[in-house]
């Protein structure tokens, strides 16, 4: 298994960000992801084992994540880590920037 290193990310991170959506169809501000070529190598079991130990630092004791209709195939990593299908009714709303 390859070692991973998690960091918060800087501003020098954002174009290999950006080219790692592009990589995985998941062109959005808000998402992370490992690239197709790692995906088995357990980067993103790491990535996943990192966010929830920072989760249980702060006393959180329940994830929960939001699966895009249009990225399923992500739906059996996360059961093989222990996550369950929950159903539930998620609505939102776009805003719009501030002020």
């Amino acid at each position: 298994m390859m070692r991973l290193t998690i960091r918060h990310a800087v501003p020098e991170d954002e174009p290999s960000v950006v080219e790692l959506w592009r990589a995985c169809d998941l062109v959005a501000s808000y998402n992370v992801a490992s690239t197709p070529h790692s995906r088995g190598t357990g980067i993103g079991r790491q990535m996943v084992q990192a966010a929830e130990e920072w989760l249980r630092q702060r006393g959180v004791v329940k994830a929960q994540l939001l699966v895009r209709e249009t990225n399923t195939r992500v739906v059996s990593f996360y059961e093989h880590l222990g996550y369950e299908v929950a159903p539930r009714v998620v609505m939102g709303k776009w805003l719009g920037p501030p002020g």
